[in-house]
């Protein structure tokens, strides 16, 4: 009897398993609600919050890696990532092949580092969230849309943790692309107390990549360069190569900018500010051998850019324009020999044709009755003449524009004896005296105006003693005759025959002997 039952249960069984395996193939169980599928590795970074596992205050989110890499680590948070950028080049290949996410070492090539208006490109991620899983986020792209009331929320899985440090805050608006938020937030909290050297790197570095993003070069720069200073040793490498980085796109922007430039001395200009770029970026990263390169050309271009300028400007007789630019190309002392000797030729004849131009001008400034105009040239002409470099100036155009110099002195100090001024034209022809490369003959007509003035001006002064020693002004009439005397020695040390001015020194002695005084000798 006991068997029988057994027997019978047991076939019971059987049946009813039968029927369930035929229930099943015909009506297979099937969910109400399309299940999303879910991107690889996300089990693994939601389980911690689903289980609610506490994690370190402070501490930056872990996220898993992408599937294809089965077995890998997780990506390293940004310290491990920067302290992998200053390991040797051969680690740093190894690692992207393993990984997918692009390192902030790796520099885009030319066409890609420098866009349209000349601002490099932004790199394609900030280093703190680079640590993060792009694999991830791309999964969730291809994912099928869930329908409404389905788990979680749109963009964020369900029980995802969001971020929780300011860096993390801060970069997942990077991430986001609004880089004006991220330029506003950042320097708000760096403005602040509460953010640690290593935050207030990752900071300053989020920063300096939103402005470069933002097409703001200057700002970007200046942001790296904090943040290279105030990350620790090891997190240095990496800030060094996003400022090298931008320093070399900046530099082939403005080199490219400055061959298209029509103007000469903004494209020297132009070549300075590409200069000072790369200058910048080697002392930040000193064994970049693209910016060495880069700055080795820049500085060939410079001295291209200076010799067309000169050129320029001289065809325009913008003399004084060309001659302050080759002298500050003579200034750099990273000027070749070869191009300091075509220089100071250059600067020669530069200030040769602007004496030319500033002695014509006087010329004609005193034929328009503007003397002190006129005055002011010949002085300015007289400066150039005197810094024009002996060995620029052949001895034929020396001699010229001396005499140009002489001429115009002597010129304007007849003008003035001509209208009876005679002490006001002592000046200009003593002064045309002291040119001495003229040759006695030039110096002769020079000499005989300059004796008309003296002897007017000795019979106006003696008139004038008399009447005051008439009147017992005895002082004054002393000062008269002291200048007197001064303006003859002086005639006399320039060169003036004693028997040329026999007339003058005549009546001169007896107005000194009138008042008790010796007469020039």
């Amino acid at each position: 009897m006991t068997e029988a039952i057994v027997v019978v249960a047991l076939a019971a069984l059987g049946l009813a398993l039968l029927t369930l395996g035929v229930l099943e193939l015909v009506w297979p169980s099937r969910p109400r609600r399309r299940r999303r599928v879910s991107a690889p590795g996300t089990e693994s970074r939601l389980a911690p919050a689903a289980a609610g596992a506490a994690r370190e205050p402070g501490r930056p989110i872990e996220r898993a890696a992408p599937a294809d890499a089965e077995g890998a680590a997780p990506e390293p948070p940004i310290e491990r990532l920067l302290r992998a950028q200053a390991e040797p080049a051969a680690r740093r290949a190894s690692a992207r092949e393993r990984s997918a996410p692009t390192q902030p070492g790796d520099r885009a090539a030319p066409a890609e580092t420098a866009r349209a208006d000349g601002t490099p490109a932004a790199p394609a991620e900030p280093p703190a969230t680079r640590g993060g899983a792009p694999g991830a986020r791309a999964a969730r792209a291809d994912e099928e849309p869930a329908e409404p009331g389905a788990e979680g929320t749109v963009g964020r899985d369900a029980g995802e943790p969001g971020p929780a440090t300011v860096v993390e805050r801060v970069a997942r608006l990077w991430e986001e692309g609004r880089f004006s938020e991220v330029v506003r937030e950042g320097t708000e909290l760096l403005a602040g107390d509460g953010v640690g050297p290593a935050e207030r790197a990752r900071l300053w570095g989020l920063v300096g990549l939103a402005r470069q993003a933002l097409g703001e070069p200057e700002g970007a720069r200046a942001a790296f360069e904090e943040a290279l200073a105030a990350a620790p040793a090891a997190d240095r490498p990496g800030w060094a190569r996003y400022l090298a980085s931008l320093a070399l796109g900046m530099g082939q922007a403005l080199l490219e900018r400055a061959a298209g430039d029509a103007e000469p001395e903004t494209r020297v200009a132009t070549v300075r500010a590409a200069i000072q770029w790369l200058e910048d970026g080697l002392a930040a990263s000193p064994d970049d051998a693209d910016l060495r390169e880069a700055l080795d050309g820049a500085r060939a271009a410079l001295w291209d850019a200076y010799e067309q300028a000169a050129t320029a400007l001289a065809r325009r007789q913008a003399h004084a324009e060309a001659r302050h630019l080759l002298g500050e190309a003579l200034a750099d002392e990273r000027c070749p020999p070869a191009r300091q000797a075509a220089f100071r030729e250059r600067l020669a004849a530069a200030a040769s044709a602007e004496i030319g131009q500033l002695t014509a001008d006087a010329i004609r400034r005193m034929q328009e009755g503007r003397e002190a105009e006129a005055l002011a040239a010949l002085a300015r002409a007289e400066e150039l003449f005197a810094q024009a470099p002996a060995d620029g100036l052949p001895a034929r155009r020396r001699q010229e524009l001396e005499r140009r110099l002489w001429w115009g002195y002597t010129k304007l100090g007849i003008r003035r004896v001509d209208a009876e001024r005679w002490e006001e034209a002592l000046e200009p022809l003593l002064h045309a005296l002291g040119f001495e490369g003229v040759g006695p003959e030039r110096h002769d007509e020079t000499r005989r105006p300059l004796v008309r003035a003296l002897e007017g001006l000795v019979d106006a002064r003696a008139a004038l003693v008399r009447r005051l020693l008439d009147e017992g002004q005895h002082d004054e009439a002393a000062a008269h005759v002291d200048r007197l005397g001064t303006a003859l020695r002086a005639a006399l040390d320039r060169g003036v025959r004693r028997e040329d001015l026999g007339r003058a020194l005549g009546r001169a002695q007896s107005l000194f002997e009138r008042l008790g005084r010796r007469p020039p000798a």
